[in-house]
């Protein structure tokens, strides 16, 4: 065999083996990667779909929050015929922390008491004083239950007194138990 066809012969089996392995190997390769690039466009359209469903959800979680929370808002200032839920609940407070108390409304306003809200057209304050007895920790215990109240209260005014006792000869001796007094006031809804 001469040069030129040996030179031939090698050029015809590359090029069929380039043809073979076009068409075997290298067109599937191609198909699979194409496929590949649709699944993943596939999947990242999925993907901005879920991201819009999860803000989407975030939002109305939000607002549904705020509902719930206006809801809550509203049922903390009651109308002035309904003052009695509060101070169910205040005496509630008291019988939870084991505290002796006596609640005082005060009818004459404008005697002494000291308004909190400045001309608020509409709420009204129904100041209240409570006179309590108690160890330490069941005045703060009743702090708690007065600070997580479901309807608006202030306290505005506290002073506390140890129980001291004083025998002959001996100095004084403090028995535990606290006196206090606690002046605030409860907010209704003014009705026309």
């Amino acid at each position: 065999m001469s040069a030129t066809t040996k030179i031939t012969f090698s050029s015809i089996i590359a090029g069929i083996i380039i043809i073979f392995m076009t068409f075997f190997f290298i067109k599937p390769t191609i198909s699979q990667v194409s496929n590949l690039n649709t699944v993943f466009a596939e999947k990242k359209q999925e993907l901005a779909t879920t991201e819009q469903q999860i803000r989407a959800f975030r939002t109305v979680q939000s607002d549904l929050n705020q509902a719930v929370e206006r809801g809550l808002l509203a049922e903390a200032i009651v109308e002035k015929t309904d003052l009695v839920e509060p101070i169910i609940n205040v005496e509630k407070a008291a019988s939870q922390s084991a505290l002796i108390q006596t609640l005082d409304i005060i009818d004459d306003v404008k005697s002494q008491y000291k308004p909190i809200l400045k001309d608020s057209a509409d709420l009204e304050e129904i100041p209240y004083l409570l006179s309590t007895e108690s160890d330490f920790f069941g005045f703060v215990n009743y702090l708690k239950y007065l600070e997580h109240l479901p309807q608006f209260t202030e306290v505005s005014k506290m002073n506390l007194t140890a129980e001291i006792i004083q025998a002959k000869d001996k100095p004084p001796t403090r028995t535990g138990k606290i006196f206090g007094n606690i002046e605030g006031a409860f907010f209704v809804k003014i009705t026309q």
